[in-house]
This record gives C-alpha cells, sequence and structure tokens, in this order.
C-alpha cells in the first residue's frame, strides 16, 4: 500500500520516498495552510506532490491542527468527493484523553487521516490527508497526491534495491 510510505511524515526528506525527490517552500500554485512542497519524480515525469503545514506548538490536545486539518478535509471534499475516513484510536490505548491527542499520535496508538480514490483528474490516483506528531506536543499536516505512475515508480525501486544484492 502506497500510504506505508507516508504514514510517519513529520518532515518531509529526500530519503522518504523513491525516485529523485526535490523540496521547495514556493511553488506556482500554492495554498496559504502549507509552508513546504515535496516534488517525486520518475523517469516518466513527475509521479507526486506533497504540502506540509508549518509545526503546530503547545497544543496537546492538537485543536489547532484538528480545525485546520477539518478545514482542508472540507476543502478538498468538495472538489475530489468523500473520502475514506482512518481516524482512530486503538483498543486499550494508554493515550486515550482528549488532552493526549498528540500522544496517541506519537505513539502510534491514533490515526488521523483520509484517503481520497481520484476519478475526476486523469493523472492523479489517491490523495492523502494526515495529521502528524514528531512529539506529544508538536504537530503538522500533510497532503500527498499520488499520480497513476507513482505504482510504477515504487516497484521500479524495489526492483533496482533487489538487483543491487
Amino acid at each position: 500500500d502506497p500510504i506505508d510510505n507516508f504514514k510517519d511524515i513529520t518532515e518531509f526528506s529526500t530519503t522518504a520516498f523513491p525516485g529523485n525527490v526535490y523540496i521547495t517552500d514556493k511553488l506556482p500554485k500554492r495554498h496559504s495552510a502549507f509552508s513546504k512542497y515535496l516534488l517525486i519524480f520518475g523517469s516518466d515525469g513527475l509521479c507526486g506532490v506533497g504540502a506540509i503545514t508549518k509545526n503546530f506548538d503547545n497544543d496537546r490536545s492538537g485543536s489547532e491542527a484538528k480545525a485546520k486539518y477539518n478545514e482542508l478535509k472540507m476543502q478538498l471534499t468538495e472538489k475530489y468527493g468523500t473520502p475514506t475516513s482512518i481516524e482512530y484510536l486503538k483498543p486499550g490505548a494508554l493515550w486515550k484523553n482528549d488532552n493526549e491527542f498528540l500522544s496517541s499520535l506519537f505513539y502510534k496508538e491514533r490515526s488521523h487521516m483520509c484517503e481520497w480514490t481520484v476519478k475526476v483528474i486523469v493523472n492523479i490516483d489517491k490523495i492523502y490527508l494526515m495529521l502528524n506528531a514528531d512529539s506529544q506536543y508538536r504537530s503538522n499536516i500533510s497532503v500527498i497526491y499520488l499520480y497513476k505512475n507513482f505504482e510504477e515508480l515504487k516497484k521500479n525501486a524495489t526492483e533496482k534495491e533487489k538487483n543491487a544484492l
């Protein structure tokens, strides 16, 4: 599943994805919520685009980040339709109280993301919106657009890795 590449994204890095990856803070078409963008290229062109918000600091309950996440989710839903929500707290989670929201994300007891399967735009296959925590006190939101050729890029990277043995 391609989302495995993105579950732990708290900072974009050029090593988290296959292919040639570029990070920038400037794109011709930008959204005010995002401060950094990631472009993923394979041999046949652009395979994915990501964006990440500024950090939300000192917000253990995640209220500021959740409000922005819900705003972005609504905007994406208006454009791409209803997503599959993957928003849950694991049964028996240690960090389950409202003021422990970021702790539950950080310790992988909670998931707070959505997935859109895109049918209206020819090149885009999936879109993921994720609320991430890189500590119990800091979070951000990322959105990843995967193009139809991303699976081929991932397959080629796996094959290249095997052939290196």
